[in-house]
Order: C-alpha cells, then sequence, then structure tokens
C-alpha cells in the first residue's frame, strides 16, 4: 500500500486509513475526539497517536486546530509549526503594561458566528466537502451554519458522517432510502420515521420483519409481495377490517 497520500485523489479514502491505522472507528469520532479535547491540550490526542502529521490527514491543519479552540502551547506539542509571533509574549512581572480598552467576556457564539459565517461564504464560492475539510471546516461545521441534511448530501459528505449528525426524519427529507439506511437504524425506527411497507419491502425486509417492527398487515399486504409469499406467513392479499 503506498503510504504518500494526495488529499487531492481521495481525501475520504485517507481520513478512513487513518482511522484504521489508530483505531479511531471513523472521521466522525474522530472529530469528537479532537473537539472534546480541545481544551485539554496536547496530551489526550498524542496518547492516540494523533499528532500533527496524523491530523492533518485528517484535515485539521493549523487553522482548523486553532479554530476548534487548542491554544499555540497544544499545537507546538502536536507538532505543528508554531512561530513565536503567534504566541502572546510573556512580560516580566511588574512590566508596565499599555491600558487597554475594558469590554465584557467574549461571547463564544460570536466565533460561532463568524465561523458560520466563513462556511457559507465557501460553500457559496463554490467549495464541497473534501475542499472544506482541507481548510479545516468539518460537517459539523456546515450543520451548525444551518444545512440541512439534503444540503450536506449534496456537498459530498458520506452517510457515514451524516448519521451523526442527522435525525432519521432528517435523512428521510433527504431521500435516503431504507436499504442505505439499514446499517444505522433499526426497523422500528424507521417506521416511525415514515418509511412505508413498500419501501421497506423494496430495501430487503422480510413480511415477518415488518410485522414485527409494528407495520400494519393491511399496508404488508399490498407493500409489493407475492401471494406465496404473504401465504407463508399466513397473510392473503385480502385486506381486511381493521376495528
Amino acid at each position: 500500500m503506498n503510504s504518500g497520500f494526495s488529499p487531492a485523489n481521495d481525501p475520504m479514502a485517507a481520513r478512513l486509513e487513518v482511522c484504521r491505522a489508530l483505531h479511531l472507528g471513523d472521521p466522525a469520532s474522530a472529530h469528537q475526539l479532537i473537539a472534546a479535547n480541545a481544551k485539554r491540550g496536547a496530551e489526550p490526542l498524542l496518547q492516540k497517536g494523533l499528532s500533527a502529521p496524523n491530523l492533518i490527514r485528517l484535515g485539521y491543519d493549523l487553522n482548523g486546530m486553532k479554530r476548534l479552540g487548542y491554544t499555540g502551547a497544544a499545537l507546538k506539542m502536536l507538532g505543528y509549526p508554531i512561530h513565536e509571533a503567534e504566541e502572546p509574549a510573556s512580560q516580566p512581572h511588574g512590566a508596565h503594561e499599555a491600558p487597554r480598552e475594558a469590554v465584557g467576556p467574549r461571547d463564544a457564539s460570536d466565533d460561532k458566528e463568524t465561523t458560520a459565517m466563513e462556511v457559507r461564504r465557501l460553500i457559496e464560492s463554490g467549495l464541497r466537502a473534501s475542499e472544506l475539510h482541507e481548510r479545516g471546516f468539518t460537517i459539523h461545521h456546515c450543520k451548525r451554519a444551518g444545512y440541512s441534511a439534503l444540503e450536506l448530501s449534496q456537498l459530498g459528505y458520506k452517510i457515514e458522517e451524516m448519521v451523526n449528525l442527522c435525525s432519521l426524519a432528517e435523512l428521510r427529507r433527504a431521500d435516503f432510502r431504507p436499504n442505505e439506511l439499514r446499517r444505522f437504524f433499526n426497523g422500528a425506527e424507521m417506521l416511525r420515521a415514515g418509511y412505508t411497507a413498500s419501501e421497506m419491502r423494496s430495501a430487503g425486509f422480510g413480511i415477518r420483519e415488518l410485522l414485527n417492527f409494528g407495520y400494519n398487515e393491511n399496508h404488508v399486504r399490498i407493500a409489493g409481495y407475492s401471494n406465496a409469499e404473504l401465504l407463508r406467513e399466513g397473510l392473503t392479499r385480502t385486506t381486511r377490517i381493521i376495528q
């Protein structure tokens, strides 16, 4: 296997390769780990093998890590090239400090809104999932910027990434079919999300499975199963009035 990977070839394959090598699950799980440890510094990431080279292969460049909240010291420990000018210079105790304008505490929502505006600007300029990731923006940023499941899919995000952020109802509105979702959701969840018995039959579910999920017998009868299949489960094509 060639270890020299160019993000222009297949960035998703590169991210999956890193996740497999480091036993991180998938890129969405890796993002949760990286984002959750922003305030704890470099050590939790280094323990998982996430030094700068692997983080960059996952799509987290220096600016992307800064947006997540990693300090200059943590980034330097991870192996990112941090110049002294990028870190606030320490001042001797008692040294004169120029007066600062009095401001209130910084609102984290300001940063989130700035990031959301940048994400929207980039998408409107034509960037798609792989290009956004190379700039340090993930599917999480796009979702927080207000993009729907359908729009995320159109941007090129994979269903494996979307199921961690979007509800089944959202994915149904994005026109994902039951056969695409059955790895992530059970039949009862699909019933509640509004998938019809006919759609479930097309996805490969059997009559008994649909009945166990809670589908109405009449709906199962008209879902498109053959007479032989219905008879094997004690049903006929004749619908009956349910009191």
